[in-house]
């Protein structure tokens, strides 16, 4: 039986929707998001697939785990009114279905080869949406719920504006791009796509980040690079990309500076001052989470981390994962994203590289912002802790049989 069009196309319309996640009331940036209904709509049909041909019992228990204290605060945080909480806490659970139908979905050949491109052309739309806010028309997207009038435009970096992007915050919208370059490298590395490729999605990254003065994920970014071009067992295309690299980029450090504004670099003092407020923070933050292993759900978290560094943020995402929702959230974090990070060292040609890249990637991003604040990392955590589970199943047992 030939597998119907649209069903085919579900996998690109998942990765381009994940990284372009819409405002559902267009022009507010408290709307519910393009995530959360999808998640609707995945979680009748991860039921009726159960029903019909069973899911993988592994993905979903570990899933199911890491979310009870999740669930917990959920109802805790409703009854006391405390709606940071409970909001956080409902798309944690909103995650799932996304997960478990990810890890359903992608089996299929040719599948993660379509949501990686999906994924892709969303990293592409979202340069596009700074670039409108920049030459100040992003109006015109603001009946689709692709810009919002109530976004944080407010700081500013040597008298210029860090334009919001799509996902509303500069910080969250340059790290959203970032993930342009994980499937870029995977296609151009195995040999599917020219060089072209990789470096268009680092230019739409470096203008992204130039306009948004964010410096982490070119940190990042730089490592994922180094990381791929290592681990790829694609020698030619490996010293070509390396090679154009350095001579494109050297010479535009020289005459522009580097992506995130020259002045954020260059000013040692402020440089050195933020790194140590991040360092505290995430320590504190991660000293809290050990004396309240269960977690102390949003609202409580951020007012300990004021009393204690007068910050709000502890700038780490896995830290933020256990101070809010306790510390077997957190090492799910970890455990998954290490487990699938090793899948590196077997090289562009697998799929688990691709997955191992992602999870480094995401790993070096959640070492530098809170990012689970955002469904879309929400989303990508959750699948990577349910993809984990299922790659350990399908190592152990490669025969196993789906259970509903």
């Amino acid at each position: 039986m030939t597998t119907p069009t649209w069903i085919r196309s579900a996998p690109w319309w998942l990765g381009f929707l994940l990284v372009v996640n819409l405002y559902l009331i267009p022009g507010s940036g408290t709307s519910p998001r393009g995530t959360d209904l999808i998640a609707a709509g995945l979680a009748v049909w991860v039921l009726v697939r159960a029903h019909h041909r069973g899911v993988r019992a592994l993905p979903l228990a570990v899933l199911a785990a890491a979310n009870l204290l999740p669930l917990i605060w959920l109802f805790f945080s409703y009854l006391d009114g405390d709606r940071g909480t409970s909001v956080l806490a409902a798309r944690w659970l909103l995650s799932i279905p996304w997960a478990i139908a990810l890890v359903e979905m992608l089996r299929d050949r040719g599948a993660l080869d379509r949501f990686a491109w999906g994924l892709l052309v969303g990293c592409g739309a979202n340069v596009v949406v700074v670039l409108m806010q920049f030459l100040q028309i992003d109006a015109l997207l603001r009946p689709f719920g692709m810009s919002v009038g109530d976004q944080d435009m407010a700081t500013w970096v040597g008298k210029q504006t860090r334009l919001p992007g799509l996902h509303r915050h500069y910080g969250a919208t340059s790290a959203v791009t970032s993930l342009i370059l994980p499937p870029a490298l995977w296609f151009y590395l195995r040999g599917r796509h020219g060089l072209w490729l990789p470096l268009v999605a680092l230019a739409g990254l470096a203008v992204t980040l130039h306009l948004t003065f964010t410096r982490s994920p070119l940190v990042v970014a730089a490592v994922a690079v180094l990381a791929a071009v290592a681990t790829a067992r694609s020698p030619r295309r490996s010293v070509a990309i390396s090679a154009l690299l350095a001579a494109v980029a050297i010479p535009a450090l020289i005459a522009i500076g580097p992506p995130g504004g020259a002045v954020r670099w260059s000013d040692t003092a402020s440089f050195q001052a933020n790194a140590l407020e991040r360092v505290r923070s995430t320590w504190v933050g991660f000293a809290l989470s050990v004396e309240h292993p269960l977690g102390l759900g949003q609202s409580e978290a951020r007012r300990r981390m004021i009393d204690e560094t007068a910050l709000t943020a502890t700038h780490n995402a896995f830290v933020q994962a256990g101070l809010f929702f306790g510390v077997p959230l957190a090492l799910a974090l970890v455990v998954a994203f290490a487990h699938l990070a090793w899948g590196l060292n077997r090289g562009a040609q697998s799929e688990q590289w691709f997955l191992a890249l992602l999870a480094a990637h995401l790993t070096g991003l959640f070492l530098f912002e809170e990012h689970l604040n955002n469904p879309t990392f929400l989303v990508l955590a959750s699948w990577l802790i349910a993809a984990s589970a299922d790659r350990l199943e399908r190592t152990r047992r490669p025969h196993v049989a789906s259970a509903a």
